[in-house]
């Protein structure tokens, strides 16, 4: 993939297996409902994606790492030998494909073309810049002098360094317009919903549920409905209003139970409600993201949610009855477990530094200890020998410490 450009066909053929693996088989071995486009999975995180990549566009990031190589080596011996075949009388920049051109040859050319479609020169003296012919204006369109075309001061200026994933992001953002906005209304979708969900402290599987909701790609009765998949929009709980996504998880009246009786004791308020995701953002009142307070929020929030869709799937499949206050329990219980795992898990941590510690000073010197002590019997140093004499007293010291923290010291006393 970094020396050849591969075949379209083969690119969308390999991303069509991913996608039918990550949206996965029904029962008679035919394939999902892919409920977003392949190219939206492919932003970000941080834009509303899954961070699949696509393998075109990460194929020619690629290669243009290798032009990129091309560029700042010029006395490479590779890039000689690839000088005297392909571009002898001209510079890599302005080479030519050629009617004889190899596979790779032609597909060094195409990471060529992507660095110079997005690349600026950067001035220095500015003896190699062409002012009206190269890109040197940073900021705006084409980064080509104009004639009354104001420059802005506070024009970006980039590091210069070529990396794959800055190729590759770029060339996303050229090739995919993917409006912030849902797809089912007609209001924008803020990047911090995004953030709100990925660093929230649940497990892997609530996030995603929680990111699946606010794209709006659930399996709710009104998007089924949408697809032609079901005979009723309505809210098979209620039977009074569609189910949406919102109405679902927050404006069902049972779900009102459920959040009242959590542990934030939200009222649920039918007439201010707009959309999921500003909620979200709601529920923080203006706290930091990363407070101990709206870290608690979030995670009672993500699994109050997760539950809340459980206990429908498990009314519609399997005809068993709603009851808020178990669901509140669940939640609850979820909450609680999580937050115990996770104290659990942070002193683990401290326990095992602790531990190797321990065997290091008990047990056995590091290598460069080992060092220490060979370097006395060979020069004969008294310094040396005296420090290694203190750190064996010292992890001595430390031993008997040990013992007798842990109600178990050998020594006993004579009368």
């Amino acid at each position: 993939m970094s020396c050849f450009k591969l075949p379209i066909t083969l690119c969308r053929e390999i991303d069509s297996i991913i996608a039918n693996f990550w949206w996965g088989n029904n029962s008679v071995g035919g394939n999902k409902i892919h409920w977003k486009r392949w190219e939206l999975m492919g932003l970000s995180k941080a834009a509303g994606g899954m961070g699949f990549k696509n393998l075109g566009y990460f194929n020619d990031a690629m290669l243009a790492r290798q032009a990129w190589r091309i560029i700042c080596n010029p006395g490479a011996l590779w890039v000689q030998i690839l000088k005297g075949l392909y571009f002898p009388d001209c510079s890599f920049l302005e080479a030519q494909n050629g009617g004889r051109a190899s596979w790779a040859w032609s597909s060094i050319l195409v990471g060529r073309d992507i660095i110079l479609s997005g690349a600026h020169w950067q001035i220095l003296n500015g003896s190699s810049t062409s002012i009206w012919a190269d890109k040197w204006i940073p900021g705006i369109p084409g980064g080509y002098l104009r004639p009354c075309l104001p420059v802005p001061v506070d024009a970006p200026v980039k590091s210069g360094n070529f990396s794959v994933k800055s190729g590759y992001n770029w060339i996303v953002n050229q090739n995919i317009r993917c409006p912030l906005a849902n797809a089912q209304s007609s209001h924008t979708i803020s990047l911090d919903t995004w953030k709100i969900i990925w660093e929230s402290k649940t497990l892997p599987k609530v996030k995603q549920f929680l990111w699946r909701a606010v794209s709006n790609i659930l399996p709710s009765f009104l998007n089924l409905y949408k697809r032609k998949l079901s005979s009723s929009h309505l809210c098979p709980i209620c039977l009074e209003s569609s189910e949406s996504i919102e109405h679902m998880l927050v404006l069902c009246p049972w779900t009102s139970c459920v959040w009242f009786g959590s542990a934030i004791g939200y009222r649920v308020d039918v007439q201010s409600f707009t959309s999921l995701d500003r909620w979200l953002g709601s529920l923080l009142r203006g706290e930091s993201m990363f407070s101990p307070n709206s870290r608690w929020i979030l995670s009672v929030v993500a699994f109050t949610c997760w539950h809340i869709w459980k206990a429908r799937c498990k009314f519609v499949y399997d005809d068993i009855p709603i009851v808020p206050a178990a669901t509140r329990s669940r939640a609850s219980l979820a909450v609680s477990n999580f937050g115990m795992l996770q104290r659990i898990q942070f002193l683990g941590q401290w326990v095992c530094l602790f531990r190797f510690l321990l065997f290091i000073l008990l047990i056995g010197y590091p290598p460069f200890l080992l060092m220490l002590r060979l370097i006395p019997t060979v020069l004969g140093s008294p310094v040396l020998l005296w420090l290694e004499l203190e750190l064996l007293f010292g992890r001595l010291l430390v031993l008997v410490l040990v013992v007798l923290l842990l109600g178990a010291c050998p020594i006993s006393s004579y009368g």
